[in-house]
């Protein structure tokens, strides 16, 4: 697969002096995350990437992380994937810990994190700390 993308750089706003793009490779049936899953790749430069299919077969219950076939369950859900899995936790935990979500999570109608302040910090550093606690 060859591509060629016209980034269009002067449309950039002047508030960083990076460019480029951020490519993902994922599963089709899973949804992309460009922060986590990404590479960067700048203009003006010729970019190879080699692309290794990796499948995990992870055990269920009773197993230590209760883990499951994502790709088998219903279409609609939203985790497609352990890392969306994840993600659905750490909102869940963060809602009913500190009332408050990640700004970075999916967070429709829900009151954001404050990550100026250092109480609405305190409760998602001890929210993060609980769920490594517990795994």
């Amino acid at each position: 697969l060859e591509m060629e993308l016209n980034i269009e750089e002067q449309q950039y706003l002047s508030i960083t002096k990076a460019s480029g793009i951020r490519l993902v490779v994922h599963n089709q049936n899973e949804l992309p995350h460009p922060e986590e899953n990404g590479i960067n790749v700048s203009p003006e430069f010729e970019t190879d990437v080699a692309v290794t299919r990796v499948s995990h077969k992870r055990l269920p219950k009773p197993y230590r992380d209760g883990c499951r076939e994502y790709d088998t369950e219903k279409d609609d859900a939203m985790e497609k994937s352990q890392y969306d899995c994840i993600l659905s936790c750490m909102h869940r935990h963060s809602l009913s810990m500190c009332r408050c979500v990640d700004p970075l999570l999916p967070h429709e109608g829900m009151r954001i994190c404050d990550l100026k302040s250092e109480i609405d910090m305190k409760c998602l550093r001890g929210m993060l700390d609980s769920l490594s606690d517990k795994n």
